[in-house]
């Protein structure tokens, strides 16, 4: 618990802009809501929380959930975004404060640290990847009732897994 210091956010839509364009204009607002700038409040918590809410308003704001039950066709109109976001934070540890960072993920945008490394720089993973070839995510999306698979090109799979919701 501590002083937000910063925030930063990247969100990477598909399909069209509709769902990025919804995270940037929500995503911060939606953390100081749930607590990210109140001093007592743990980040994790508020990340979570945020990004629960920023889906829900999305959703609601372009009625895809309506939507998608009266006519499965219509479920991806209004795309989607990954969303990758970073929260610093001054934690006082009486004269030698020092910053957190906590990062949140979804989908494939994530966060890697660069550091120095004695001559030579460092590099650290901050967030796994939610993939469907991750093996966790694909039992998790399809749990859901999701179909994994890949495009086809003359009889061959070819590109990334993708997931198609509802089977």
């Amino acid at each position: 618990s501590g002083d937000l210091l910063a925030c930063f956010g990247v969100f990477d839509g598909h399909i069209t802009s509709n769902a990025s364009s919804h995270a940037k204009r929500t995503m911060l607002g939606a953390l100081i809501a749930n607590g990210a700038d109140a001093p007592s409040s743990p980040l994790e918590t508020s990340c979570v929380a945020a990004f629960r809410e920023v889906e829900s308003s999305f959703a609601r704001s372009q009625r895809s959930l309506f939507s998608a039950c009266l006519n499965p066709r219509l479920s991806n109109s209004a795309g989607g975004t990954t969303a990758c976001v970073a929260l610093l934070q001054m934690l006082p540890w009486g004269a030698d404060p020092r910053v957190d960072v906590v990062v949140a993920n979804a989908g494939d945008s994530g966060a890697l640290l660069v550091y120095d490394g004695n001559q030579m720089p460092r590099t650290k993973w901050l967030t796994r990847c939610h993939s469907p070839d991750d093996p966790l995510e694909a039992k998790r999306l399809t749990d859901a009732g999701a179909r994994l698979g890949r495009m086809r090109r003359e009889g061959k799979e070819v590109g990334p897994m993708r997931s198609y919701p509802g089977g």
